[in-house]
């Protein structure tokens, strides 16, 4: 089965900025939100570095590890990494002039060392992405990245065979394999047109309003196309209340719910948990979507935390 995380940014006309995930994976693992927030942080290949500005996100237990999957920062920062199965292809040499990483390490390195998109964007240079296991583990994982920040401003990362590609997004959304590029150029071959933004939130406005957006089924594709379809063609939320309620509703129409019959499949992916960062008031939405557990969606306060847990990382749930 396809690997289906769905992730996409969105803004209220409160001037509150969200990203917002489903994490979907084959094997039944437990997902924690967790506080990181200790003084430095260990990249698997280079010595020890400062962190500058600690976060909350979702993650997971390894080991002596914490294994993080999303999360927003102190400045207001939010990154997502989602499966990139077939498509990712990495540095196989090490750099003698660049801080190495490994593909657990760069969310890390994104939400512990930068304030904004921008800030970001300009220090991609001084990194290289290498095909190397993390510091737990001998798997080398396939991953592109969704950043958001306070400012609307949003960036995927991908690395392939034909190099980095760093886009600045208007549109705002990911799932996972084919690349961003084939995921933009199906969604304007649906909406038939290719002549800017304006232009696929008219068709997409169409589109919700005679109900007739592309159902996501197990694909990646049609999960972009109906994230894309139906941002593109609803009206902006009018706080951050409502806009909540949104994403949440359409992670709900994205999610792989769990069936028995999945535990005789190692690779039938179903939803663990949704969430959503605010990187305006510096909040983290949890919601398990684990069998027996309740639907209830958890809010954590990144700047209340860090007072009560100083330098320090938590797991809080």
């Amino acid at each position: 089965m396809d690997k289906v995380c769905t992730s996409l940014t969105l803004s209220s006309l409160d001037q509150h900025q969200f990203l917002a995930r489903t994490m979907d994976v084959p094997v039944a693992e437990d997902w924690h939100v967790i506080l990181m927030n200790q003084l430095t942080w260990q990249p698997a290949l280079a010595t020890e570095r400062s962190i500058s500005f600690p976060f909350i996100g979702g993650g997971r237990q390894v080991a002596n590890r914490f294994v993080m999957a999303d999360g927003v920062n102190s400045a207001g920062l939010a990154c997502a990494e989602l499966q990139f199965p077939i498509r990712a292809v990495y540095q196989s040499n090490l750099s003698t002039t660049k801080l190495n990483l490994t593909p657990q390490d760069l969310i890390f390195w994104v939400l512990f060392e930068h304030d904004s998109v921008s800030a970001v964007e300009a220090d991609l240079a001084n990194i290289e992405l290498v095909a190397r296991p993390w510091l737990v583990g001998d798997k080398i994982f396939s991953f592109h990245w969704i950043i958001s920040d306070k400012n609307g401003e949003c960036l995927i990362i991908e690395s392939t065979k034909d190099g980095r590609l760093v886009v600045n997004s208007e549109l705002g959304v990911l799932t996972n394999s084919p690349d961003y590029p084939t995921h933009v150029a199906n969604l304007t071959t649906e909406l038939n047109t290719n002549n800017g933004l304006a232009a696929l939130k008219a068709s997409a406005k169409q589109r919700v309003l005679a109900n007739e957006i592309p159902t996501a089924t197990n694909t990646p594709t049609t999960r972009f196309l109906y994230a894309a379809i139906a941002k593109l063609g609803t009206s902006q939320p009018l706080n951050h209340h409502e806009a909540t309620n949104w994403l949440f509703n359409l992670l709900d129409q994205v999610a792989i719910p769990f069936t028995n019959d999945m535990l005789e499949h190692a690779n039938y992916n179903f939803t663990h948990y949704q969430s959503i960062c605010d990187t305006t008031e510096l909040t983290y939405r949890f919601r398990s979507t684990m069998p027996n557990e309740k639907r209830t969606v958890l809010r954590f306060n990144l700047t209340r935390l860090l007072s009560l847990y100083p330098h320090q990382n938590f797991l809080l749930k």
